[in-house]
């Protein structure tokens, strides 16, 4: 057994965490004195990269949820991207507000009237590089579609048999 993350105060509790195994992070949700606190540990360097107060409340109860797919320093869940800015953690200094680290994309997909993506979905393939959205309709609660769509956040073409 190996300790990954070490708290540094011990009125600091973890809410949440996931990984990113393509980057090798962890994203870390604590709660310190009724503030969110958001963190990102390097598994490789082992070291935190990045630290900032939450305020957002859809992003904290997001994380706290669990309801997401973590990939390459993209949140994905509904019909909804939240991209991690991996590209500050190289500059001056690791801490940062919120609205410097998230970009956020809403509404990826055109639905039709009644459709939505259902909560526990995108379902990672990581093999084939893709995310699989699951589209029911509201009205009859059945499933209507299945979108599958490559990692919005890989510049590449994969060719399958």
């Amino acid at each position: 057994m190996s300790i990954v993350f070490d708290l540094d105060s011990l009125h600091e509790k973890i809410i949440s965490f996931n990984v990113d195994q393509g980057q090798n992070k962890l994203i870390i949700l604590t709660n310190f004195e009724d503030e969110k606190r958001f963190k990102i540990y390097d598994m490789t360097k082992k070291l935190i990269e990045i630290e900032s107060v939450l305020e957002f409340k859809p992003l904290i109860g997001r994380l706290e949820s669990g309801l997401y797919t973590f990939v390459d320093g993209h949140i994905y869940y509904n019909n909804n991207v939240i991209k991690i800015r991996y590209d500050l953690f190289n500059s001056y200094g690791n801490t940062y507000k919120e609205n410097e680290i998230f970009d956020y994309y809403f509404d990826i997909f055109e639905l039709s009237p009644g459709e939505r993506v259902k909560a526990k979905t995108p379902l990672d393939s990581t093999k084939s590089h893709r995310l699989a959205y699951i589209v029911s309709n509201k009205e009859s609660y059945s499933t209507q579609k299945i979108i599958l769509m490559p990692y919005l956040h890989e510049n590449k073409i994969y060719l399958n048999k």
